[in-house]
């Protein structure tokens, strides 16, 4: 079996696999959280022991930024990261085969046009509008869902399953 798929990539799905990156793998969305929630328990201790006005105001002060303003510095870094680089600054038309043997990339703008064997990829997950075929930490193949039919999808499903194990497939649980 195999599929091809023909697809766009726009600076707008890198943003978005930056920020699926950003918030399910590297955890980096977590720190704000922890963070605000540990200074603005400090700032009610504070507080409540020894009515310290100036210490519980600057707790909760900087439990304020981590939650509202820390993830949005976050975005923007990654939108300003993406506007700046070149390679971003126009769509880049991709050409995937995924068969049996892996997957090849494709296209008119790529110099070397590389191939994963299914034993290269640790992992795919899904997004809202992607799936990622994670072949580095850090690093995937961005499978947009919009240029897949629902057969191209059951399909593409079908081969991961097939390739990968059930540990190293993470798909995206469905909103009821």
């Amino acid at each position: 079996m195999e599929i091809i798929i023909k697809q766009t990539l726009t600076a707008e799905d890198h943003y978005e696999y930056n920020m699926h990156h950003i918030s399910k793998k590297s955890k980096m969305m977590y720190f704000p959280f922890v963070t605000g929630f540990l200074m603005l328990a400090i700032g009610v201790v504070a507080f409540i022991t020894s009515q310290d006005y100036w210490v519980a105001a600057f707790a909760v002060l900087f439990a304020m930024y981590s939650f509202l303003w820390y993830p949005k510095s976050i975005r923007r870094r990654v939108r300003n990261s993406i506007a700046q680089n070149p390679r971003f600054n126009s769509p880049l038309e991709l050409n995937l085969l995924i068969s049996e043997e892996g997957v090849k990339i494709t296209s008119d703008d790529l110099e070397n046009q590389p191939f994963m064997e299914w034993n290269k990829v640790l992992e795919m997950t899904e997004g809202t509008a992607h799936f990622y075929l994670y072949i580095a930490k850090n690093q995937a193949i961005i499978v947009s869902k919009t240029f897949l039919s629902d057969e191209m999808t059951a399909q593409f499903k079908q081969m991961v399953e097939q390739h990968l194990p059930v540990s190293q497939i993470k798909y995206q649980k469905k909103k009821q």
